[in-house]
């Protein structure tokens, strides 16, 4: 199977989008073009070193015109585009081509994807994070049979609002496995209730995890991790993480909850990666 990823200048979102692609689906050939690119054109070194820190494999050093990359686009059996214009754009030119558009793809108003085209710093990483999350859904819903059972991802808007999820989520606890994915700042005492079981996984949290959905007996317990890791991004963007996920999805509901969209006054990537595996998102 071939998938090619495509956005305006092949610099970033499709760089990062084909990298995904590539660690969660080494069988699939991807490709990576953009339809306004400069032939030659360096990878910058920035999405080079958000890649390497999400542990992303990026093979691409210089920018693909999408004029130069017909053959492969014909070949795809799948095409990304990055936003609508890019997409609009791929149909003129391949009206017979599966062609599916990241921002039709967004469950949720926030995770609508943007061109980070003269954004800096932590504003292009939750741009990539949103390119990853939704492109690797596209490749999913696209090559594989949806879960049985619906993987929910809950995201508090802030730390304020942590406490009133957590209620929330505990409602509904019962009937679900419930995994702890805030790896940035983890409080597995705020989990405590007297109903729900809670387990508190150690640095060893995927292979903990792992053993204890191939045990199958997991509903109505609580995961939680009790280490920060210091690169919590190469946690979300593990394939053997959201195997396991979807794994206990066979078997039952899962609640997947992560860590504030908003801590202090900036956006991180982590509800963003954290959705790799979500078939439905709530952010209160």
């Amino acid at each position: 199977m071939e998938i090619s990823v495509v956005c305006k200048y092949n610099q970033a979102r499709s760089i990062i989008g084909a990298a995904a692609i590539r660690k969660f689906y080494p069988e699939i050939t991807v490709h990576s073009s953009g339809i306004f690119a400069l032939s030659g054109g360096l990878i910058p070194a920035s999405i080079r070193d958000i890649a390497q820190s999400w542990k992303l494999p990026i093979q691409e050093i210089f920018s693909t015109p999408v004029a130069q990359a017909g053959p492969e686009l014909t070949a795809s059996d799948l095409i990304i585009g990055a936003d609508e214009e890019v997409s609009l754009a791929l149909k003129s030119k391949y009206p017979e081509s599966q062609i599916r558009n990241l921002q039709d793809a967004a469950m949720a108003l926030e995770f609508t994807p943007h061109d980070p085209s003269g954004m800096s710093g932590f504003k292009t990483e939750i741009e990539l994070a949103k390119v990853v999350a939704l492109t690797l859904q596209e490749v999913r819903a696209f090559i594989a049979k949806p879960a049985p059972f619906p993987i929910t991802l809950w995201i508090p808007r802030s730390p304020h609002s942590e406490t009133a999820l957590i209620k929330k989520v505990l409602a509904g606890a019962a009937s679900a496995l419930t995994i702890d994915l805030n790896f940035r700042t983890p409080s597995p005492e705020s989990w405590r209730n007297p109903t729900h079981p809670v387990r508190a996984l150690s640095s060893d949290f995927l292979g903990e995890l792992s053993e204890l959905v191939d045990l199958g007996n997991f509903s109505g317990s609580i995961i939680s991790p009790t280490f920060e890791a210091p690169w919590p991004e190469s946690l979300w963007t593990d394939p053997a993480l959201a195997a396991t996920i979807n794994k206990a999805a066979e078997k039952g509901a899962v609640n997947l909850v992560t860590a504030p969209l908003t801590i202090g006054d900036k956006l991180k990537p982590d509800a963003f990666l954290a959705s790799i595996c979500a078939t439905e998102i709530h952010i209160i």
